[in-house]
């Protein structure tokens, strides 16, 4: 053991050589994005359970595991241990989300000076790199993120929106990006504004020119937080107010009528960027006083643009640079009668992309020409399991000529074959996606290759089988997003949304709302656990409202599925419409298990607003039903509902009963999910009779599976009833913490009926340590968003309440009780929630 670091640093320099994002890290350990953050910058310790699974996901041997949690709980001043273990050793990276780079930028030099100069200064907050496509805007944009890391506190991240075609989707893709969840009463652009307005970060926004209506959002953004800067790539200016232009240039090309000596050559970066791809395919390639002459030749015919440049030098396996030339030389001058709207550079790229075309077979061609119709690339299973890759959709595959390496096959090619072959040859770009391999398609150059889908006369059938693909995928994902395989499967659709979007909005372009439907009838569990809430209503929201005639078995799941989103949203009256009109038809179906689910879900509804004997009526139904069907699931989702009616009325024995009862169903079924559910009930059962020990241990057993699966919206729950009982044990620090972190949680997920519980939970506390008027304000807060949202408490919880209330209201004169009243009710519930986060930060150590 050398030199020391603070945990905190440590712990983000870890992250950072595992190549791990800070909401990567927060989701695997099962906690609030907001706690990663304040740990790392030593705002905070973290709890045992966090140090256990930071330990698990950072790699940290068994055997040292206990001392890097006795490491990590250490007190903020002794964190710079002396005995800090040899795996505190970590190299440092970047913080934000700037992907890694497989090639050096080549020729930039300049460039990279010239907007870094432009970018750091105060005056300048939005700053547009212009150019045509193909001429490196992307690559400059990360290499100039990259070298502003260390100016922006709270990262540079990178926003990648070429598969963004709505620009109402712009302000989500961002809050996605830097780990927000969309709230359910709060517009995506409005949490965006919060979250950035104290932050210190620049936003790489790439590809714009197709959203420029976003820009207002970009302009809001910039007013609202002023720590905030914004880089952005664009064919287009974005014309807003503040806004700096840079255009980027092709690359440096020598004098073709005065060309240096051969050695001299790749000092200029277009042919230093030829000579290093063309070694990439072609390890023996060399620069010489021979080829010279046509490789600066090349580039210029290329205008010098790094796309078409690479593209050309991805054949030198095959071609030498002479034969490149030529070749050029005869498919350029067919461009020169385009369209006159384009620039003489984007005809050059065009050119390019067309010559490496027509040097593809036919196999390559059409799987080349099919892909454009996937959005944020596909998999190679995609291609293979959707056939995209045969001649005729079906028919056995046409591979055109064989190619044995020296551009023959030698049998049919696989899918793996003709994609392999795509990526070589630089037409497919390979990411690595959460471990995944994606394939994607430059956006300059799916453009192109949808030109040649259309003019092939196979758009239609591509589109076609792309949406059937989705559907089937979306229907197998359905059932398993309630087992065992949950977040495989949350992932999965997370990776393929955009494909899923463009199937959507092709479908409502075309009048095909049942397309829409049905995959909103599928993914609706995935919108909500996953933060797409509101947007996943919307989707299916213009698909109800674009009429024509849907069959029953179809309409029936998909109306449920945007009353289960706009229930999530706080609409319990637009709820209860929706539930009735799919319950009205599955009953007229026969359709049982989706009559119970929609029967179980009417019941929350009326749970929500407090009418228990009508939500028990519904949940007794749906039991039935799933019983006659033999679904234990639904059967032990109706249980817990049923047991927490009993519960919140007070029917204490009778919801034991119950939840034991479903604890064994959900063993059985080893659904870890409900799992957590069962056992967190037991333990409100436990604290109601005020058994405080066994409901510490129910909470602790559930939070730990909920952190396990990563189930925040439930993470958040055990975490406010772990700190409910800690305080009754005197475990003030559990408490405080635990609250804390609940508390973030919320708001990270737009919950305001658990912000509005933790804040009453937080008022308690007060209350007993003799801080009185911030109870009261706290009550008072809470107050307003259980009114705003239509949640009263249930008798269960008027009991602790009234008595926490009359505690606080007897130790103030009754002016000053209502005046704190009165300042509660009036703050917003961002500042309630700051409130709270003050105080417990000024009662107890929790950061």
């Amino acid at each position: 053991m050398n030199d020391t670091v603070p945990f905190g640093r440590w712990l983000k320099e870890r992250r950072q050589s595992l190549d791990m994002t800070q909401e990567n890290l927060a989701d695997r350990v099962g906690c609030a994005l907001s706690t990663v953050e304040k740990i790392e910058r030593g705002l905070r310790r973290p709890s045992h359970q966090i140090a256990r699974r930071l330990a698990e996901e950072l790699r940290i041997p068994i055997e040292e595991q206990a001392l890097f949690v006795e490491w990590a709980r250490l007190a903020p001043d002794d964190r710079e241990a002396p005995s800090a273990p040899e795996w505190e050793r970590s190299p440092k990276a970047s913080q934000g989300n700037l992907p890694a780079q497989a090639t050096a930028l080549i020729g930039r030099d300049r460039e990279l000076a010239e907007t870094r100069a432009l970018l750091t200064r105060e005056e300048v907050r939005l700053l547009t790199l212009l150019g045509p496509p193909g001429i490196g805007k992307t690559r400059l944009s990360l290499a100039l993120g990259e070298s502003l890391v260390g100016e922006f506190a709270d990262g540079v991240w990178f926003v990648p929106l070429a598969a963004i075609s709505d620009p109402t989707l712009v302000a989500s893709t961002i809050a996605k990006t830097l780990g927000l969840q969309e709230g359910p009463n709060q517009a995506a652009d409005e949490g965006l504004q919060a979250y950035l307005r104290e932050r210190q970060i620049l936003l790489v926004l790439d590809n714009f020119e197709q959203i420029i209506p976003a820009a207002s959002l970009i302009s809001d953004l910039l007013a609202a937080s002023p720590g905030l800067k914004v880089l952005v790539t664009s064919r287009t200016t974005l014309d807003i107010y503040g806004e700096h232009h840079y255009d980027v240039p092709p690359l440096d090309l020598p004098d073709l009528a005065n060309l240096p000596p051969g050695g001299a050559l790749q000092s200029y970066p277009a042919v230093e960027l030829f000579v290093r791809r063309a070694q990439a395919v072609a390890p023996r390639f060399t620069l010489t006083e021979e080829n010279g002459p046509s490789i600066v030749e090349i580039c210029a015919r290329l205008d010098g643009l790094p796309l078409a440049i690479e593209l050309a030098a991805a054949r030198s396996r095959l071609f030498d640079p002479l034969s490149i030339l030529r070749r050029l030389d005869r498919r350029l001058p067919l461009l020169s009668g385009g369209p006159r709207d384009r620039t003489p550079r984007q005809q050059s790229l065009r050119g390019a992309i067309n010559w490496s075309y027509d040097l593809l077979n036919d196999a390559e061609k059409s799987l080349f020409r099919r892909l454009s119709v996937f959005v944020g690339g596909c998999t190679l299973e995609t291609v293979d399991e959707s056939k995209f890759w045969q001649s005729n959709f079906g028919a056995e595959p046409d591979p055109g000529p064989a190619h044995n390496g020296a551009g023959l096959y030698a049998q049919a090619p696989t899918a793996e074959d003709l994609i392999s072959s795509l990526a070589g040859k630089s037409l497919l770009q390979r990411h690595d996606v959460g471990g995944e391999v994606r394939f994607i398609q430059l956006e300059t150059v799916r453009e192109y290759a949808a030109e040649q889908l259309e003019a092939s006369g196979e758009g239609e059938e591509a589109r076609d089988r792309h949406a059937w693909y989705y559907l089937a995928l979306a229907a197998s994902a359905e059932p398993q997003l309630k087992g065992a395989l949950q977040k495989v499967w949350l992932n999965r659709l997370e990776a393929e949304h955009d494909n899923f979007r463009a199937v959507m909005s092709r479908a409502l372009e075309r009048g095909n709302a049942e397309i829409v439907l049905r995959l909103g009838a599928s993914l609706w569990r995935f919108w909500w656990m996953r933060g797409y809430t509101r947007e996943g209503y919307g989707w299916l929201e213009r698909a109800l409202a674009a009429g024509g005639e849907v069959e029953p078995g179809v309409l029936a799941p998909a109306l449920h599925a945007a009353a289960a989103l706009i229930h999530e949203l706080g609409d319990y009256e637009q709820a209860e419409l929706l539930y009735n009109k799919s319950i009205a038809l599955q009953r007229d179906l026969g359709e049982r298990r989706g009559l119970a689910m929609a029967l179980c879900n009417l019941g929350s509804v009326h749970w929500n607003r407090g009418d228990y004997e009508a939500a028990r009526s519904l949940y007794e139904e749906s039991l039935g039903l799933y019983e006659e069907v033999g679904d234990k699931w639904g059967i032990s989702v109706t249980l817990t509902n049923l047991g927490v009616v009993a519960s919140a009325q007070r029917d204490y024995e009778e919801a034991r009963r119950i939840q034991e009862k479903n604890l064994a169903i959900k063993r059985e079924l080893q659904d870890k999910a409900g799992i957590a559910i069962t056992l967190n009930n037991l333990g409100v059962l436990a604290q109601y009779v005020e058994d405080y020990a066994r409901a510490r241990e129910f909470y602790e057993e559930s939070l730990t599976i909920r952190r396990e699966i990563v189930d925040k919206s439930g993470l958040a729950i055990s975490l406010v009833n772990l700190g409910a009982v800690a305080f009754q044990l005197g475990d003030h620090t559990t408490a405080y913490a635990s609250c804390v972190e609940s508390l973030e949680l919320r708001s990270e997920l737009g919950d305001r009926h658990g912000a509005a519980f933790v804040l009453e939970e937080l008022a308690s506390f007060a209350s007993a340590e003799g801080e009185p008027t911030i109870a009261a304000r706290l009550y008072g807060a809470s107050e307003v968003i259980r009114e705003a949202v239509g949640s009263p408490l249930s008798p269960a919880e008027r009991v602790r309440y009234d008595a926490n209330i009359s505690r606080a209201r007897s130790a103030l004169e009754e002016a000053s009780f209502d005046a704190a009243w009165a300042a509660g009710r009036a703050m917003s519930q961002g500042e309630a929630v700051k409130y709270a986060l003050a105080f417990a930060a000024s009662a107890h150590e929790v950061g």
